[in-house]
């Protein structure tokens, strides 16, 4: 069966599960899941290493800059700076790019196009 595609043409291993946004496709290869110009990855896995009431603080385990990194963003226009004294850190993929959203879904042998 044929399999979807990304829009860089690549066969699609990873697909956003709420599916279309703004029309636009929901398959992306590995390579463009998440984009080189994004350096702190989604937000929903972004973890808390500070201690919270109630709470144990969230400590990175591994390499710092290999298995995960602090989130550090300068700010823009829709969201406020970020530093590494803020607590949130992420962690990394093996190629030290942080994972992508969770709403997205993975298959490593790609996603059929149902007929």
């Amino acid at each position: 069966m044929e399999k979807h595609k990304c829009d860089c043409g690549k066969q699609a291993v990873w697909v956003y599960m709420p599916g279309n946004l703004r029309d636009s496709n929901p398959y992306s290869c590995d390579d463009c899941v998440v984009s080189p110009e994004n350096k702190i990855g989604c937000s929903c896995n972004w973890n808390y290493a500070k201690e919270q009431e109630g709470l144990p603080a969230d400590l990175p385990q591994g390499e710092e800059g290999k298995d995960w990194k602090w989130v550090e963003f300068e700010g823009d226009d829709s969201m406020s700076p970020i530093t590494k004294e803020d607590g949130f850190w992420v962690s990394l993929d093996e190629r030290g790019r942080p994972y992508p959203c969770i709403e997205f879904d993975y298959d490593e042998d790609g996603f059929e196009i149902e007929e």
